[in-house]
């Protein structure tokens, strides 16, 4: 059997992408990639609220009558946008091993370099999955080594109503989920579900959530007053009663996140806060999506940008050093096309 090239991009990143483990990024159900042949594009906003009026009815006989149109239609707010890198490298060691004689030796540094490409592809993606959920939170933030931080606004003027951080404020959650005896969890999702479908005109149809803040949910004592618990061994409200009770028929449970350098779980979706959304597509517009662009290397001295998106990893030589590293590549910009149909609020206290 021939042995794999790794120096050559193209079978590098057919190599990782082929061995990488698929880890559950549940952002995709909501924010999904979506290919981009350039890096500079139009972001649409668009308003899906209702537009002025109503049609007529034409009398037999009667001329057509003409529609009276008060008011702008709905059109979309276009700004400029550019995709940013997510991108890092690492230093090969031992790269001598390739050119060895013992073919034994050449495969293990060749799964050894896959390996580590494997590992800084997970990385690439766990960012581009901190991405989605740091949009829809709106604190979308872009902070580059050198310190610059870029702020993307991703609600515009629905931030003020479709983020609440103060319970009992707002569409947040009245009393405190963990206050089980006294919290209201069915009147707060209504109470969402109302803004979205009064600011979309389209029914709430997801809320997302952690483990423990869905078993506080479960335990709310405002279901003993719509269960006789009669029907069961056990007082425990279930998924099927909270899809039958509530607006909102879906519930997910995300737990996704990952470690720190010092060891330390970091999740993407905190305990203290639910998203709740429309249906992913509305009139076959995406709610929200992650641009996947593509990337900037480089060739002969100059940057040039890479036929078509997606991720690329390559090695790459330095003459004056001497070293040779491996670098993991891809370009992507989270965006809301319909803000109006995402609402992060708070449910549990700090």
């Amino acid at each position: 059997m021939e042995t794999l090239d790794i120096r050559d991009q193209y079978t590098l990143t057919l190599a990782i992408k082929k061995l990488i483990r698929t880890e559950t990024f549940r952002g995709k159900e909501v924010l999904p990639l979506t290919p981009s042949a350039v890096r500079k594009f139009k972001m649409v906003v668009r308003e899906a609220d209702m537009p002025f009026g109503i049609g007529q009815f034409k009398a037999p006989d009667a001329d057509t009558p003409m529609a009276e149109i008060r008011g702008q239609k709905n059109n979309p707010t276009v700004t400029y946008i550019s995709a940013v890198d997510l991108e890092e490298m690492i230093s090969l060691e031992e790269t001598d091993q390739l050119e060895s004689a013992d073919a034994l030796v050449r495969a293990n540094k060749i799964d050894e370099i896959i390996d580590m490409g494997r590992l800084m592809q997970l990385r690439n993606e766990r960012l581009t999955e901190l991405m989605r959920w740091m949009a829809v939170k709106n604190v979308l933030q872009i902070t580059f080594p050198d310190g610059t931080v870029v702020d993307v606004d991703q609600y515009g003027d629905y931030a003020s109503t479709h983020i609440c951080d103060t319970i009992g404020a707002g569409v947040a959650a009245a009393v405190d989920w963990s206050d089980t005896d006294n919290s209201t969890p069915k009147t707060d999702l209504e109470t969402i579900a109302d803004l979205l479908e009064t600011d979309s005109t389209y029914p709430a149809m997801h809320v997302w959530m952690r483990r423990t803040t869905f078993r506080y949910l479960q335990r709310s004592a405002q279901w003993s007053n719509y269960l006789t618990f009669l029907d069961r061994p056990y007082r425990v409200v279930n998924m099927t009663d909270l899809s039958n009770l509530l607006d909102v028929p879906n519930i997910h449970i995300y737990e996704g996140g990952w470690k720190d350098n010092d060891g330390a779980a970091q999740y993407y979706l905190p305990e203290t806060h639910i998203l709740v959304t429309t249906d992913p597509m509305v009139d076959g517009i995406r709610i929200g999506q992650v641009f996947d662009c593509p990337v900037v290397m480089y060739r002969g001295g100059r940057l040039v940008v890479q036929n078509n998106p997606g991720m690329i990893a390559e090695t790459i030589v330095d003459g004056l050093k001497k070293k040779e590293f491996m670098r993991v590549s891809t370009a992507r910009m989270a965006q809301l096309t319909l803000p109006e149909c995402f609402a992060y609020v708070r449910v549990i206290a700090d």
